[in-house]
Parts: structure tokens; C-alpha cells; sequence
């Protein structure tokens, strides 16, 4: 089982040795992971999603191939995958700001997206990792079913207007607390689409060891038992953090004899009260915690580590 950044690294070589054919579904088949879940934390660590640097590293091949002489503008088209020329054409300006029979070096040197490189030096740090497991939880709070067309950072306004924290406060049950200290509420994801997507499932609340008597207005999850992945990563912001906090978390999790257990992937981050501005901290920078499903890695012969 190779790590994350391995897997990047595999990634990038497969397209550039087969720019033109190389198909987004083949990445699950090389990686083991989901499609959706991998280019979402591709597009978290290079800032661009996959499908847009196949895009734009065809693009620069094919003007390479203009410059030359060697195509024709209709066979760079086809190449790239376009059935209409127009279609390649507004991608080719989107790119580099001239329309494809009009390229010229200065064009191509000025707007060619280049290889990317494999690059670790993440912003974050792995403060801690263990490997709990839970008791069957429930998760409370509001989702995306609820509020449609909102994305994450809208339904937490939402959670914190509408006061909903307090609303679960007052819930009987057992709020537990036990896979980290004082927290405001979670978040939850799963189900990736896409690159851009925080999961088709997105929800923010409260855990409880025990489902309340009364509950109206808000969703329930219920997380069975299961083993847990939980790391501490630090950074200066909460985008450097969400960069490096998956290839940070499954790497390590590697080197311990673990791997991610896909087959019922979630992702949940805990924000705590100093997140919010609630308490102070003389550490600098930020720490969140993230619990990912996991499992003992099986061994070449078919055995448990």
C-alpha cells in the first residue's frame, strides 16, 4: 500500500506518459481511492483540481504541437477530447488569451502550465495520532438536506444563528465528549463527487453516546462502532491545516500498520471554542482534530499486520 504523496507522485506520471488517453477513472484503479475523495484533496494540496491540470496540460500540449506546425487546429481538437472545435478554441483562449491559430512563443512560454511537482513540505504538522474505537454515536445538528444549495461555511452561520449548539444542549442524552476536550461541534462529510464538493453529505452538530427522547427540526446520524483514525494537525490558518491534514493523517496511518477503510469513508473535524475565538491559546497557530475510518492494513499474504 503506498502513501498519499506516492500516490500523487504516480498520479502525475501516468498523465504526462499518457497525456491524450489517460482517463480520470483509471485513478481509483491505480490509487484505491474513490474518485471524488481523491480530487478533493488533490485540488486541497495543489490548489487546482485534476480534471482542470489534465485540462490545462493538454491545452499546452497541443500548443506546442501548434507552434510546430505539426497540427492542425481541427486535429489538436480531437486530441484534447473536444467534439467541436469551437469548444476547444474558448478553452484554448481561456488558457493562454489568443485563440489557437493566432499562438505564438511568447503566448505559450507566457500562459504553458507546467508538470507539477511532488512537493511535501506541507504548512501543517502532525501533532498527535491514535487509533480509538468508538461505541456506536450519534451525530445531531442540521445538513445540506435541510438548507439545499448551501455549501459549508453557510450552514455553520447557519448552525451558529440559529443557535443550535444551545438547541443540542438542552437535548436529553448523554453530549459526550470523549474522543476530544471541549469542543463547539463537528463536522461532518461524505460522499465525494468532485473536486469542489465537501461531500453530498454535509452536516454540523453534536455527538451523543445515548439518542435523545425529543428531537425536532434537526438530523440524525447514527456512527456505528468502528475503529478510528484521530490526528491532531497544527498550522498557522484552517487552510493550511484542511492542505495537509489528509496526506498527513493516511500516511502516517500507513507507517503504523493502518490504511483508510474507503469502503465507509467519512470525515469528521472538530472545532473547538479557541477555533472560534471562544478561549485563548499562547500556542501559535491552530489545532483540529479529524477521525477518519480505518482499518489494520491485510498483508501481502492475505494475513492482518
Amino acid at each position: 500500500m503506498s502513501n498519499f504523496m506516492t500516490d500523487k507522485q504516480q498520479i502525475i506520471e501516468e498523465i504526462e506518459a499518457r497525456l491524450l488517453t489517460f482517463e480520470l477513472s483509471e485513478v481509483e484503479k491505480i490509487t484505491g481511492i474513490p474518485l471524488g475523495l481523491y480530487q478533493r484533496f488533490f485540488s486541497y494540496m495543489y490548489g487546482i483540481s485534476l480534471s482542470a491540470y489534465l485540462r490545462k496540460r493538454r491545452l499546452t500540449y497541443s500548443a506546442a504541437q501548434l507552434l510546430r506546425g505539426e497540427w492542425s487546429v481541427t486535429t489538436a481538437s480531437l486530441a484534447c477530447g473536444y467534439e467541436e472545435t469551437s469548444s476547444f478554441s474558448r478553452a484554448f483562449k481561456e488558457q493562454f488569451q489568443v485563440s489557437p491559430s493566432a499562438i505564438t512563443l511568447k503566448d505559450f512560454k507566457e500562459h504553458r502550465y507546467e508538470v507539477l511537482q511532488l512537493n511535501d513540505n506541507s504548512k501543517a504538522k502532525l501533532v498527535l495520532i491514535e487509533y480509538p474505537i468508538i461505541c456506536e454515536q450519534y451525530l445531531i445538528g442540521i445538513d445540506t438536506d435541510q438548507y439545499p444549495q448551501t455549501v459549508g461555511s453557510e450552514l455553520w452561520r447557519i448552525f451558529g444563528e440559529e443557535n443550535i449548539g444551545a438547541k443540542l444542549a438542552e437535548l436529553e442524552g448523554n453530549l459526550t465528549g470523549q474522543w476530544n476536550d471541549q469542543y463547539v461541534a463537528i463536522g461532518y462529510m461524505s460522499d465525494f463527487p468532485d473536486s469542489s464538493s465537501l461531500g453530498k453529505e454535509y452536516m454540523v452538530g453534536r455527538l451523543f453516546s445515548e439518542l435523545p427522547s425529543q428531537i425536532e427540526g434537526l438530523k440524525i446520524k447514527r456512527l456505528p462502532a468502528m475503529q478510528l483514525v484521530h490526528a491532531k494537525i497544527k498550522g498557522k490558518n484552517l487552510e493550511d491545516i484542511l492542505e495537509g491534514a489528509y496526506a498527513l493523517t493516511c500516511d502516517n496511518a500507513l507507517k503504523n500498520g493502518y490504511e483508510i477503510d474507503y469502503q465507509s469513508f467519512f470525515w469528521l473535524e472538530y472545532y473547538s471554542s479557541e477555533y472560534f475565538g471562544l478561549t485563548s491559546s499562547d500556542q501559535e497557530g491552530l489545532v483540529l482534530d479529524f477521525y477518519l475510518p480505518c482499518k489494520k492494513q491485510e498483508t501481502s499474504f492475505g494475513g492482518i499486520q
